[in-house]
This record gives C-alpha cells, structure tokens and sequence, in this order.
C-alpha cells in the first residue's frame, strides 16, 4: 500500500463526514492549522483517504485526524494506520491524535491497541441521532410531545444572517459559564461552508428567541451550535427549533439528523443531553480519542503546561 498527498480529495463515493471534507480544512487552516488531503492505495485502487490537520503549539507540534480516515472497508485500518503515523512522524510531530469515525466496540478497539486512549478528545465522544426515516413523532417521549406543540404562534425560519444567532448563542454559553467560539468564527465558517451552513431561528412577537448553525454533508445535517433566550425557556423554543429542522431534513431526502454531542459522564452536559434525547435522539458511542506519542517528554510537558 502507498501514500499519495493531493490538492482535492478523491472521495470514490466513500460515506463520510463534514470534519473530513475540504471545507473543514480550509475552514480549520483559518483557525491556524496546516491540512494534508492523504490518499490510500493498493494496486493503483483507492482504498480510502484521511483529512490530516497539523498545529505547533509552542515547541509542541500535534497532527490530528478527526473522525478519520475513512476507508472502504475497516480491515484496511490495519494497512492505512501505519501509513499515517509514519506521514507523522517524517513531519517531525510530537503528537498523532486520532478521533476515527467508528462505533465503540471490541473488535474495533483491536485497531488501536498501539495507541493511548484519552479522554482528552476534540470532538464528542458521544453523539444522538435522529433517524430521519422514522417516524419524529413517536421517537419523542409521550410526556415531552407537548412541548412540540406551537401554542404561541411560534415561527420557524431559515436565514442568512449570523448577528441574531450568535448574539443568542453567546448568551446561551455566558448563562451556562461554558467556554463559547468568537463571532469571527462562525463567519469564517460561513465564508467556507456556504450554502451548506443553514442557520434556523425561532421568533415570537418578531422577536428571535432561538436558533442555530447547522452542517449538511451526505446524507447527515448536524446540528451544530444553538442557544435560546432564557426568558423564554418556558415555551421551549428549542424543542420547536430542533423538531422544525428535522422536518426540514426530512422533506429535503437526509437520512439522519445528528444533535451533535452528548453526555452520560460529564455532569454539565446533562441539561442539553436529555434534552436531545427528548427530542427522539438516539445514542450512538464513537469509539473514542486515541494518542500516538512520539516524544514521551514533549508529550508529558505538554500535557502538565495545557
């Protein structure tokens, strides 16, 4: 098997995800990392590819695959993983961080065993997916189905514009004290993303009271980032947000609907977890986060100083 670097990818319809797609490169090498687009092949047929970010961090240089690579067949991990970490350490990085796009289980742990598994991941652990071609309706609890239901004359809208979101989305992450993104991230996101970035608001009285970023790759839109004015959490505009966009996916032919991000361990996450599952999300474990360290050295420093 060898490796090829290339200007675009060259998907051969592998199913795959927005993180690896040359827009999540062009997009991350805004927030100052390098991308390698890496090609697999065995006898000229192409057997999967891998987005490939690299960032020095002071002395600490890390080359990180989120939820990669994708391949045509797992099998081929055992071949493909190799490659990358030898593509890695010819880069002179510290740090080979991989986040693959797989469901937990034993038999693909197997893949890994070289690797240090972390709970220091980039990207959720943990997902909940609503199935698109199931029915919404009664995938949602009986006892939650009323807050679905648009007493006040609610409306659900798409938009184009960013400045009513992320003034919501900043209060939203201020009210909870978590650790939100700048403005000029989403804008970039925007730039980069296009018509594939849909941006949903819910407005009462004129008013937007909820909303959200959302990524549409394949047959999966993701729901990215929301928040919703606390004032009016008694009329859960996030249930009519969250339900409104899945109808919406559903009537354009997407086959899933990912909420992007749960919980069952980490206590500050509970809120928006149940609430994701209230609406008909189902969960789903990726298989985790997963280290190659290089320099045991580097690696300790820089785990101690981050």
């Amino acid at each position: 098997m060898e490796i090829k670097i290339k200007d675009k990818i060259e998907n051969n319809n592998f199913k795959t995800n927005f993180l690896q797609t040359e827009e999540w490169a062009y997009f991350k090498n805004k927030e100052g990392w390098s991308y390698f687009f890496l090609h697999f092949y065995k006898n000229k047929e192409l057997l999967g590819y891998t987005v490939l970010l690299e960032k020095k961090e002071k002395f600490f240089k890390i080359n990180y695959v989120p939820r990669g690579p994708i391949v045509s067949k797992i099998s081929d991990l055992s071949s493909i993983l190799p490659l990358i970490k030898d593509f890695s350490k010819k880069r002179g990085a510290h740090l080979l961080k991989i986040e693959p796009d797989l469901e937990f289980s034993d038999e693909n742990l197997k893949y890994f065993s070289s690797y240090k598994s972390v709970k220091d991941f980039y990207q959720p652990i943990q997902t909940a997916i609503i199935y698109l071609e199931d029915d919404l309706i009664k995938n949602i609890p009986s006892k939650k189905r009323g807050r679905i239901r648009n007493k006040e004359n609610l409306i659900f809208r798409e938009t184009q514009e960013l400045d009513n979101f992320y003034k919501i989305y900043k209060s939203t992450f201020e009210n909870k004290n978590f650790k939100g993104r700048g403005e000029e991230y989403f804008y970039n996101m925007k730039e980069i993303f296009k018509d594939r970035m849909k941006i949903f608001e819910v407005l009462k009285d004129n008013e937007v009271i909820s909303a959200s970023v959302n990524i549409l790759n394949g047959d999966t839109i993701t729901y990215l980032y929301s928040g919703s004015l606390k004032e009016y959490n008694n009329l859960y505009p996030g249930y009519l947000l969250v339900y409104n966009t899945a109808l919406y996916a559903k009537e354009k032919g997407f086959k899933n609907f990912d909420l992007w991000g749960i919980s069952d361990e980490n206590e500050k996450w509970k809120g928006f977890s149940e609430f994701k599952m209230n609406l008909g999300g189902k969960p789903f474990r990726f298989l985790g986060s997963f280290d190659f360290i290089f320099n045991s050295l580097y690696y300790s420093i820089y785990k101690s100083v981050k």
